[in-house]
């Protein structure tokens, strides 16, 4: 099979939704850095995934990104590169290209109009876990005699009460 070649930025117009307001902005200490594009990662994410190839007839070569993204990389304390792909109209961004190549297939198909049906990480709405309803105190960590988890420490019975033994002091002298 020959290799597709597909250039993303020359997409009809409106088909990408990237948009260069969600671009980072400059900071003064981090070099940001606009890296040449992720084609040859993003090209080879594509061709793992049988369906998608299978749909094209064949494995593709990326040329360029969507209109208006674009990856950008600063450094780590420890010296290697953070690479995030900008331009998401949510103003998230894409730590991979794993998860932006979701996106990227949602708009070879369906072009940027239909974004409310993509499955991607930055389009779809985050789930929110159920909250476990637990028996018992409001909160379980309350300090105090009760200890840590809520349940009342054992204790024996009270000692009874004691005469105080006298002050082994000296008496005070007399005021003359």
């Amino acid at each position: 099979m020959a290799t597709i070649h597909i250039n993303l930025y020359a997409l009809p117009p409106g088909w990408s939704d990237g948009t260069v307001y969600t671009w980072p902005l400059l900071h003064p200490t981090i070099i940001y850095t606009m890296d040449p594009s992720p084609l040859a990662l993003l090209s080879a994410e594509f061709n793992r995934v049988p369906g998608y190839v299978h749909d094209l007839g064949g494995p593709v070569m990326f040329w360029d990104l969507p209109y208006d993204y674009c990856q950008f990389s600063h450094p780590r304390t420890d010296g290697r590169p953070i690479r995030e792909i900008f331009g998401h109209p949510s103003g998230g961004h894409y730590s991979s290209v794993r998860t932006f190549l979701v996106h990227v297939v949602h708009i070879m198909r369906l072009g940027g109009r239909t974004l409310a049906q993509c499955p991607c990480v930055l389009c779809r709405p985050p789930v929110r876990k159920p909250v476990k309803k637990k028996a018992g105190p409001a909160s379980g960590n309350k300090g105090g005699p009760a200890g840590r988890r809520g349940i009342a420490k054992k204790t024996g019975a009270a000692p009874a009460a004691t005469k105080r033994a006298p002050r082994a002091t000296a008496p005070r002298a007399a005021k003359a």
